[in-house]
């Protein structure tokens, strides 16, 4: 036999056994594959060179995901592992493998512009016992942000015209303070500065090619029904006076409020779209998720039908409401041993308000900062830590609501060119 002839009977032997075997087959290229991957690390057979290698995660208490899942690091950023940015981290649509994608997450709850341009562009990493890790910004490729909420008082007026937590002024003067916030021109120039600040360092380290994903807020109420106009979701049921109501007019004022901060938001990232700001669209997707809703008065966190969180005292965990009021009365009175002594003495004392009685805490922060440091970051406190973590999480998104910004966020991503985007089948709801 001719050795033509040899080879060929071999090669046909071959493809017979390749045919019948082709688990061993598999198994002896993969093994082929392995041993040129370890000879040559930087061989491209280890694994594909994928676009997207690395990114960030910044801004406030959205991206930090305040409430959703379980506390990462106990610290004043609140970073929770349901937030929008740990989904896209965790979703397959980045064909990278997670572990070889580097993920930022420097989002801390709280964070205005300002605090995004003083913590979280930072050349090298900083750690502080009260805020926790803040990493350095890093080469990423792209990055996510929320902002805005913060520097319009936002949680101001959830305190002082709905949970009254802590009342530093009546509802209708914190209405006009945040509308005045939000229509001044520090608003905008805060805005315009932090997404441009935030292109010059990504393409500082990735060219023109870096993109900012930029996403909004939503609406928190059904504005059309008069269901719940009566009812208010004040903690101090038991303090003198008239609690706020859940009114069809509040609800609609506090809607358009939102609807006003989505504008400005979104008005800054188009101003910057030439430079690789890219506006996630956002229209009213939480429609039958929010609060007062025909399904029922007060769904509470128990259902899941109701997207963004409130208080646990509407749950049916009585004890852990009670709790909280207990937490907040001794932040605001040292003195007092629980909430019913509290209202019982400064009933007594004709009423005064809350400012009166502690003059260092005047605005929501002030009050967020004093549970944190009576909380004592570290020091594992169920009962505070309880208190700051619901109260905090109040008209933040549940999981849902997170899931469906990940997604949103995805979709824009895959339609910026991002090659390492696996085709998979539309994002429900993007």
């Amino acid at each position: 036999m001719t050795q033509s002839k040899h080879n060929a009977l071999l090669l046909v032997l071959g493809v017979i056994f390749v045919w019948t075997n082709p688990s061993c087959f598999a198994d002896n290229v993969d093994k082929l594959f392995l041993s040129q991957a370890v000879s040559n690390p930087q061989s491209p057979l280890q694994r594909p060179k994928l676009e997207v290698a690395e990114w960030i995660a910044l801004g406030d208490s959205y991206a930090s995901g305040v409430g959703g899942g379980e506390l990462l690091e106990d610290r004043r950023c609140l970073r929770f592992n349901d937030a929008y940015p740990i989904q896209m981290q965790s979703d397959d649509r980045l064909l990278e493998p997670i572990a070889a994608r580097k993920f930022t997450n420097a989002a801390c709850s709280g964070a205005t512009t300002q605090d995004v341009l003083d913590w979280q562009l930072l050349d090298s990493e900083d750690s502080q016992l009260m805020y926790g890790s803040r990493p350095a910004f890093g080469t990423p490729q792209f990055a996510t942000i929320t902002i805005g909420g913060d520097d319009m008082d936002f949680f101001d007026l959830v305190n002082n015209c709905i949970y009254e937590f802590i009342p530093t002024r009546p509802c209708q003067e914190q209405l006009n303070h945040s509308l005045q916030l939000l229509h001044s021109p520090n608003f905008t120039k805060g805005l315009d500065t932090a997404l441009a600040r935030i292109i010059e360092k990504g393409r500082k380290a990735q060219g023109s090619s870096f993109k900012l994903y930029v996403t909004g807020y939503s609406r928190f109420f059904n504005d059309d029904t008069d269901r719940c106009s009566n009812e208010t979701w004040s903690v101090w049921s038991g303090w003198p006076g008239s609690q706020p109501r859940l009114t069809k007019e509040l609800r609609k004022t506090l809607n358009n409020m939102a609807d006003d901060l989505n504008q400005a938001v979104s008005n800054a990232a188009l101003r910057a779209q030439d430079h690789g700001v890219v506006l996630v669209p956002w229209s009213d997707e939480t429609h039958g998720n929010r609060g007062c809703e025909e399904r029922s008065l007060d769904a509470g966190n128990e259902d899941t039908n109701a997207w963004y969180y409130q208080l646990t005292s509407h749950d049916s965990d009585t004890e852990k409401g009670e709790s909280i009021r207990h937490t907040i009365a001794r932040i605001i009175d040292p003195l007092v041993k629980d909430a019913n002594e509290f209202v019982k003495k400064h009933h007594e004392e004709n009423d005064r308000s809350p400012v009166e009685i502690n003059p260092n805490i005047t605005t929501y922060q002030d009050f967020r900062h004093a549970l944190s440091d009576a909380h004592n970051w570290g020091d594992q406190d169920g009962e505070k830590q309880n208190a700051l973590i619901q109260i905090v999480r109040v008209f933040h998104p549940k999981t849902q609501w997170q899931n469906l910004i990940a997604r949103k966020i995805l979709h824009e991503v895959k339609k910026s060119g991002f090659k390492s985007m696996i085709d998979s089948p539309p994002l429900d709801n993007a």
